[in-house]
């Protein structure tokens, strides 16, 4: 009986390590317009609609990932359709797909060498003043777009960003959309991020 036991329990462990360790899967099918219009309507706003700065964009989306503070808060009364799996699937963009100007579409483990290597607090210690430390950082980091899941109506969309310029050095957020007569809208809702 006991042997039983140790067996049972192991089995769960190691599917419960299966789960946590599968990644999501990347699309089959390409981004949809509304997809690629939410991160167009979030760039332009990350940027405050100007031409620069230069980012380093990772080429693959990540999933989707919503805490319950997040469902419980900013996304109360918002019914999420679950059918396009935002939570287990990625996309990767196309340096052809129209997302806006001063963008490099990048392999992220290749840029988080980059990261690393600027990574403010190293540099610093090397003797690089602070402020081209910081923008040497900022000019190496990674900015990484989430999976968009949007209602069951498809007239709001949710996504989060994260941009990791170094160890101590980065950002990110979880945001609201509207689409408004057509066109896709960020809400001021706070839906929670982080700084570091």
């Amino acid at each position: 009986m006991g042997a039983n036991r140790f067996l049972i329990c192991g089995a769960l462990l190691a599917g419960l390590n299966a789960t946590a360790s599968e990644k999501p899967r990347l699309s089959e099918s390409p981004m949809t317009p509304d997809q690629i219009e939410v991160y167009r309507v979030f760039l332009s706003s990350y940027t405050n609609g100007s031409k620069a700065p230069h980012l380093n964009l990772a080429k693959r989306t990540s999933a989707l990932e919503l805490s319950k503070e997040v469902g419980e808060g900013c996304l109360k009364g918002i019914d999420l359709d679950s059918s396009a799996h935002p939570d287990s699937i990625v996309h990767e963009f196309d340096s052809k797909t129209p997302l806006r100007q001063h963008i490099t579409i990048v392999d992220p483990e290749e840029q988080n060498k980059a990261v690393e290597e600027n990574d403010p607090s190293r540099t610093m210690r090397r003797g690089t003043p602070v402020n081209r430390a910081v923008s040497n950082a900022f000019a190496a980091g990674l900015l990484t777009l989430s999976e968009v899941a949007f209602d069951k109506t498809h007239q709001k969309a949710v996504m989060s960003f994260s941009f990791v310029c170094g160890g101590l050095c980065g950002h990110g957020a979880t945001l609201l959309f509207e689409k408004r007569n057509g066109h896709w809208k960020e809400l001021k809702h706070d839906c929670g991020g982080w700084v570091s």
